[in-house]
């Protein structure tokens, strides 16, 4: 997570929707840098309002407001199996030798597996203590150019990310069966994200 005075911003980095990219082009313009190890980089709305917004008003911070992506639950989900397909994976999460399927099976609420440990889901980083969406600015993944021009007027610059820290080039294609399954074990992801409309304003 990072924050721009500048900006009047508050970037909450979900893991696996660009974070290291955005984050890459925002930190030259940031006052407060988390970083050092996931949990730090990847503070959710709670733990920011928790822990984070009683910091900022302590020290007389101007008015900041809170931005996030969210990728599209299956396409999330795919670039889990194939991000932990990378050989520095440590062997107890890693999807090398296992099927989609097998990976899935490790989502199942009654057969949690290790290969799908600190994964978690998205709805986590950006809802409240109610369990709603309490993030100011939420974008697709698949909607970059939004975010592009939403950040151009709040940093006063252009913005086009570069792809960094992606995952290795798995050939999957998803099956209806596939997405069904996805789309139970991530209900509250579902209707984030379709309830999203990236606006750049």
């Amino acid at each position: 997570m990072i924050i721009s005075f500048k900006a009047g911003l508050a970037y909450l980095a979900a893991p696996k929707t660009g974070s290291t990219a955005i984050e890459a082009e925002l930190r030259p313009a940031s006052h407060i840098i988390f970083q050092g190890n996931a949990h730090s980089k990847h503070l959710t709305l709670r733990e920011y309002q928790a822990l984070v917004v009683p910091l900022l008003n302590h020290v007389t911070a101007p008015e900041i407001e809170t931005l996030a992506v969210i990728r599209e639950p299956v396409d999330w989900v795919r670039s889990w199996y194939s991000y932990r397909q990378r050989p520095a994976e440590r062997p107890e999460h890693s999807t090398r030798g296992l099927s989609f399927d097998e990976f899935l099976d490790g989502f199942e609420a009654d057969t949690q597996a290790e290969v799908t440990q600190h994964i978690g889901d998205q709805a986590r980083f950006v809802v409240n203590e109610a369990g709603d969406v309490g993030v100011d600015h939420l974008f697709r993944y698949d909607e970059m150019p939004a975010l592009h021009s939403f950040l151009g007027r709040r940093f006063n610059r252009q913005f086009a990310f570069r792809p960094l820290n992606v995952s290795p080039r798995v050939k999957l294609e998803i099956s209806p069966a596939q997405r069904e399954r996805i789309e139970r074990f991530f209900p509250r992801d579902v209707e984030i994200y379709n309830a999203v409309q990236s606006r750049a304003v």
